[in-house]
């Protein structure tokens, strides 16, 4: 019998539009891709742990963009440091490029 009321229970609580993640409707922002208009200038965080390897690098990836880098953080025992990498993209597979060559640096960890 308590099987039964816990199955009733369920039963009820899954066919309860209340409850249901298809209840929200798309326009809803956190279902929709943000609209971005090109051209805009993109902000980057960079994380990594070889402060220098990234200075250095990101001057021979981007040598024909006008781009921002500096340091912005670094951790507490000095192991990793972050940077603000700022530039003007075109298009949406423009900057997921950008994204993946500075993922590509060898002690990139995170960029988002």
């Amino acid at each position: 019998m308590r099987t039964e009321g816990r199955v009733r229970i369920e039963s009820s609580l899954t066919q309860s539009s209340a409850l249901s993640p298809r209840n929200y409707s798309e326009e809803d922002d956190y279902l929709q891709k943000p609209e971005i208009q090109y051209p805009c200038k993109w902000y980057y965080k960079i994380i990594g742990s070889d402060r220098e390897l990234i200075r250095d690098t990101i001057p021979t990836i981007f040598e024909h963009c006008e781009y921002d880098l500096s340091e912005s953080n670094r951790s507490k025992t000095g192991k990793y440091t972050s940077f603000h990498f700022s530039l003007h993209v075109h298009s949406e597979e423009e900057r997921n490029v950008i994204f993946g060559a500075l993922k590509s640096i060898p002690t990139v960890k995170i960029v988002f």
